[in-house]
């Protein structure tokens, strides 16, 4: 691989297929860079792959796609919480995988990236060294703190987005590592596959900067609330280089009023089969109604 060539990895089941291909269109719209992206599946999906293959690196001319099946069989005995699917623990074996890569970009499937994703591939290249894992800090939260073996005030990562070394990751027996957490914690932590890596890699982290990962809870809550001076908020809030969509409340659903939403939906509508409101029932009304207040009262 050319050193100036960027590796990206996806892991969607069938219900996070296309917000997933929105999030690569957004990355390929917003680099020149060659992009190497392994989209991993867990299931089958309706699309037609090779001619999705076709029109991407038609489009964005700096891209190699590639689809991959995964059985995660292997992790049927997880049980998910929240509307996190079992996908979400398939990051574990990454190193597996892709086993012919050294280094690679993870990206969920729920983003929408507006900065030169190359900038992130350079930031963990210059600064790296000596690190497995690089990942954006998880402002206000630390529930798991003590599973996981950390102080209540240290910091934890949000897996979402992570630069994994994935050559030091295969030397290290990370997966091994990882599994061991997921069998003997999952059942009392409450963020999934995250909670796993934060144990695995306390401590042992590069720190990147916030603006990889803008979550929901940047828009939705003052910034001494997250520990967040409100300048460097406001900042964030004006300038994400990726918005990740986390909570439930997805931008390709009607209830959603992420401020965000608009920007994402083009990527989102222009992949086959998608489909964004169609018929709207009270409840749903009643949803985005309720959203909007706790949006504005910074209880969301």
């Amino acid at each position: 691989m050319n050193e100036s060539e960027i590796n990206v990895a996806l892991i969607t089941d069938k219900n996070y297929f296309i917000p997933a291909i929105a999030t690569i269109k957004s990355m390929l719209a917003n680099t020149n860079r060659t992009v190497n992206v392994k989209c991993i599946l867990t299931e089958v999906v309706e699309n037609e792959l090779n001619e999705l293959v076709d029109e991407l690196e038609n489009k964005y001319q700096n891209s190699k796609i590639d689809f991959l099946y995964f059985d995660d069989s292997i992790l049927s005995h997880v049980k998910p919480k929240w509307h996190i699917s079992r996908a979400a623990y398939v990051k574990i074996y990454l190193p597996s995988i892709l086993s012919n890569w050294e280094t690679c970009i993870f990206l969920d499937s729920d983003l929408l990236v507006k900065e030169d994703i190359g900038l992130l591939w350079d930031e963990f290249q210059n600064n790296g060294y000596g690190k497995e894992l690089a990942a954006v800090w998880n402002p206000g939260y630390n529930k798991d703190n003590e599973v996981m073996g950390l102080e209540e005030d240290e910091k934890t990562f949000n897996s979402g987005i992570m630069v994994m070394n994935l050559n030091s990751m295969r030397k290290q027996n990370a997966t091994e590592k990882l599994e061991k957490f997921i069998k003997e914690f999952n059942h009392v932590t409450l963020l999934n596959d995250q909670a796993a890596f934060n144990a695995v890699y306390k401590r042992e982290w590069l720190e990147l900067p916030l603006k990889w990962n803008v979550q929901f809870l940047f828009f939705a809550k003052r910034g001494k609330e997250i520990g967040i001076e409100k300048q460097s908020l406001e900042q964030l809030k004006k300038n994400p280089a990726i918005v990740h969509f986390t909570t439930s409340s997805k931008p390709w659903k009607f209830r959603s009023v992420h401020p965000f939403k608009k920007e994402y939906l083009p990527y989102y509508l222009s992949v086959e089969n998608s489909t964004y409101q169609g018929k709207v029932s009270f409840i749903d009304v009643i949803k985005r109604v309720r959203e909007i207040f706790l949006f504005a009262i910074g209880k969301i």
